[in-house]
């Protein structure tokens, strides 16, 4: 295994992701700027607030080689 993955886990990479799509600044309280998004939403023609995306689930998909990786000893 590459040293690059040696401590790594899938929690760990799922954290990481999760840790980098928050904004560095917050100065509204939320997780994501909602409203932002829902604006560039709605610039591509698509119908949704920022409420519609506030109540959407999300997670962290890793790919079967990522998995691979994390898995070879």
């Amino acid at each position: 295994m590459s040293e690059v993955w040696r401590d790594e886990t899938p929690e760990s990479i799922t954290r990481d992701v999760l840790n980098t799509v928050l904004p560095d600044d917050d100065d509204t309280g939320e997780d994501h700027p909602w409203e932002w998004l829902a604006e560039l939403a709605r610039g591509r023609g698509l119908m949704v607030t920022a409420g519609d995306l506030r109540g959407l689930p999300y997670e962290v998909e890793l790919t079967d080689r990522v998995l691979e990786l994390l898995s070879t000893p």
